[in-house]
């Protein structure tokens, strides 16, 4: 979500522009990062493929753990994003028609990318995804995209402030991701290669 916040609404990129805001670079270092993760190749099993030899990968579940694979992330994830560049951010402004537009474009787009972030996580070797730390990022992501899929269409300028609140909020939870990410991989790589960890 980092980078996506990054775009932001107008209220929610100042508070991302405020160095005393919070960690925000780490929730994108983390996401970043999980790619070297990705490269541990674990008995040939993700999360995915356990959930799909279980039955389970029909069935959305409530349980943000890696041995559910809910396909409604996955339907979210496959649709297409919008791109936009930093510069065309620059010119939106905090007229209140226009705070609600760009709002309702984070409404729109945040999800998707969010969707994707959390499928990269189900795609882990299995035994790095039961890592507490990796799934302890990976709850976060989850509960996040969660939220901003349940969250009522954006209308009113009032819906804007409180949609602010939730980024606002969701980048403070997720603050120390990138030290959980370290932690998580320092351990992954300790376990013993009779695991068959593929470094």
């Amino acid at each position: 979500l980092g980078h996506a916040w990054g775009m932001g609404v107008p209220r929610a990129s100042s508070y991302l522009a405020n160095p005393q805001a919070g960690s925000t670079a780490s929730i994108g270092g983390s996401i970043t990062s999980v790619a070297s993760v990705r490269e541990l190749k674990v008995g040939k099993e993700t999360a995915r493929e356990r959930a799909l030899g279980h039955g389970l990968a029909d069935n959305a579940s409530d349980t943000p753990h890696f041995y559910f694979y809910d396909k409604s992330v996955e339907a979210i994830a496959s649709k297409p994003i919008q791109p936009i560049t930093i510069q065309a951010t620059f010119q939106w402004s905090s007229d209140p028609d226009q705070l609600i537009k760009s709002a309702q474009f984070l409404q729109q787009e945040l999800p998707i990318r969010q969707a994707q972030t959390v499928q990269n996580f189900q795609a882990l070797p299995f035994i790095v995804g039961e890592n507490p730390h990796i799934n302890k990022i990976y709850t976060l992501l989850w509960e996040a995209l969660q939220a901003l899929s349940r969250f009522p269409r954006i209308e009113t300028l009032e819906d804007e402030k409180a949609f602010t609140r939730l980024l606002i909020q969701q980048i403070q939870d997720t603050e120390g991701t990138t030290h959980l990410l370290g932690w998580g991989m320092k351990e992954v790589r300790l376990l013993p290669l009779s695991v068959g960890i593929d470094y």
